[in-house]
């Protein structure tokens, strides 16, 4: 069911893993799923963020013990804010614009120091790769 959906939205091969329900014992809320997904890529929990659109997802990075971010409509914010979480995006490019555009000037700037004899260069918005 995702993999047709990643082709619709062309980001087919944009992801360096995926675990499906087929790929773990438990499912959602329990955290196997994630915390298999973050010791393939390297990553330790505290230093991840899930995005999710329910409070099964909040349950589940939670019980991984990674940072969560509410997007979408699938579940209420009110619901949302019953669970503790105290604001949700209308989908992961909102969070992503709020996200870049929260950091201080300083950290868009270019870390590339300037010519001699030219100014400052502001960088354009922070690009990530993905991985």
């Amino acid at each position: 069911m995702v993999e047709p959906n990643l082709v619709r939205l062309g980001l087919e091969g944009v992801f360096e893993t995926a675990f499906y329900s087929d790929d773990v014992t438990h499912t959602k809320p329990h955290p196997e799923a994630l915390v298999g997904a973050l010791e393939e890529l390297g990553v330790v929990a505290s230093a991840a963020v899930y995005v999710g659109d329910t409070t099964v997802d909040l349950a589940m990075a939670s019980a991984a013990g990674a940072a969560f971010v509410a997007v979408g409509a699938t579940t209420t914010p009110e619901a949302f804010r019953v669970a503790g979480v105290e604001r949700v995006w209308s989908g992961v490019g909102a969070w992503a614009d709020d996200l870049l555009d929260a950091r201080p000037a300083r950290a868009t700037r270019s870390l590339v120091p300037p010519r001699p004899g030219e100014p400052g260069r502001a960088a354009g918005r922070a690009t990530r790769t993905r991985r």
